[in-house]
């Protein structure tokens, strides 16, 4: 392995096989163009990955971070260490990518230099890791997931309390930007994960996101004190999800649940104005009245979630499937029945449209 030291960073040329790549928050990879790996086999790399230099209790720490914030299970195992230290890619992921695409696809070894970082702290990987995602502008969604990881580590040092400070402090960077990413970082983890799979455009989980702090006062209106507030948003987002999915087949569609969640909103903020007695009658009927016991309300919103749910047969399959299993994770509920029977429907219709008969 070579080294290079020029201004401010270190250089290192590395087996491209030996750079640590931490697991995405979402299942799918980006598709790597082959235009991209014929432009690197033919030019190099003229924008250069840029890596942490971490030991393994810094690494270590790192992950341990990462998978308490995300619900994840990263082991530092598979990972390869040189010389005692780990190189961990914090940009260029998707060129670190096609290099090893190159390297199997050609079966050889393929070495590249690497920009080093001084930093050894997940806060200062996740600055930096924002800092170099600005400049090379990946997409919106992939820019936003370090700087939720930022504010939330922030918020656990007191760095800052709300997202004005953190905006504030975080002034060199797009306010747009940071604000769209806070207000995702509103959304439960599992919808987050939900949307990094490319089910909800991420334009619809900041419109989501944005709702959280009131969907919150409906909830703690409404519910005992002994009973999780956190599981009652659960179960108003899922219910939310199932219709932005019902209407996922609308050409219009983002903007239709963009128009369907703004009314939304609107119905929610009604819960808090004084109303004539038969129009509070009325809004007592679809919100629940706030005197209720946790028990009628907790029926409400499973009977809500289920029709909303029924509704979801014709939405594609994939995407039906995808829902259930959000579903699951949120709520608890059993869906594996539906899944299974979803699928042998599915399978039934492949035969009989696509596969000929002898």
């Amino acid at each position: 392995m070579d080294e290079l030291t020029f201004g401010e960073y270190e250089y290192f040329k590395i087996n491209v096989k030996d750079l640590v790549i931490l697991p995405q928050i979402r299942k799918t990879k980006n598709e790597i163009a082959d235009e991209l790996i014929e432009s690197i086999k033919n030019t190099d790399l003229i924008n250069l990955p840029d890596v942490v230099k971490l030991t393994p209790d810094e690494l270590y720490k790192h992950i341990n971070f990462i998978n308490r914030l995300w619900k994840k299970k990263i082991s530092i195992k598979p990972f390869k260490m040189i010389d005692g230290h780990y190189y961990v890619v914090i940009a260029g992921h998707t060129r670190v990518d096609a290099l090893k695409e190159i390297a199997k696809r050609q079966n050889c070894n393929v070495n590249v230099w690497v920009k080093i970082h001084k930093t050894n702290n997940s806060k200062e990987i996740l600055a930096k890791q924002i800092a170099e995602n600005y400049h090379s502008k990946p997409k919106i969604e992939e820019r936003s997931v370090a700087i939720i990881e930022y504010y939330k580590l922030g918020l656990k040092d007191g760095d800052w309390s709300n997202k004005t400070e953190f905006v504030k402090q975080n002034a060199s960077i797009n306010k747009d930007l940071l604000y769209d990413a806070v207000s995702f970082a509103n959304l439960p983890v599992e919808i987050q994960k939900y949307v990094f799979e490319k089910n909800v455009p991420y334009a619809i989980a900041i419109a989501l996101g944005r709702m959280y702090d009131l969907i919150k006062r409906v909830e703690e209106d409404k519910l005992d004190s002994s009973i999780s507030l956190d599981n009652a948003i659960k179960e108003h987002y899922i219910k939310l999800v199932a219709m932005i999915q019902k209407n996922k087949k609308n050409k219009k569609s983002i903007q239709s649940n963009l128009d369907m969640l703004s009314a939304y909103k609107e119905t929610l903020k009604d819960h808090f104005k004084p109303k004539e007695e038969m129009q509070q009658i009325m809004l007592d009927e679809l919100l629940g009245a706030p005197d209720r016991q946790y028990e009628v309300r907790e029926q409400q919103i499973r009977d809500e979630h289920r029709n909303v749910k029924m509704a979801l047969n014709r939405v594609p399959f994939k995407l039906y499937q995808e829902f259930l299993y959000l579903d699951t994770e949120i709520t608890g509920i059993d869906n594996q029945e539906q899944i299974t029977d979803i699928e042998h429907l599915y399978n039934q219709h492949i035969k009989r449209h696509f596969i000929s008969k002898d």
